[in-house]
């Protein structure tokens, strides 16, 4: 029997993975403010981020695979860089007392 590897999830795992997706953006999304850049930028990136999992990647070689997870990787990344800026500056703001 072959060991299964990380990357080899069925399609039930992967819509599992992608309602989570879109649950959670969904749930961060009302916790920010449309008025402020940096937030919208965060929106940006994580509707980029839904658009890359939300192909079909059923019939798709390894090459183009290889790219879905690169866009995957640069994305989560900057979704996280900018969580990080919008932490930085909420906690500079209360701090001085804003």
């Amino acid at each position: 029997m072959r060991r299964r590897d990380k990357s080899d999830i069925t399609l039930k795992e992967f819509d599992d993975a992608n309602l989570r997706v879109l649950e959670l953006s969904i749930r961060i999304k009302l916790r920010l403010n449309p008025k402020e850049d940096l937030h919208n930028k965060l929106v940006e990136s994580i509707q980029e981020l839904f658009r890359g999992l939300s192909n079909d990647v059923s019939d798709e070689t390894t090459e183009q695979e290889m790219v879905v997870r690169k866009n995957f990787l640069e994305n989560r990344s900057a979704i996280v860089t900018q969580l990080q800026a919008i932490l930085k500056y909420e906690w500079e703001r209360v701090k001085s007392g804003n």
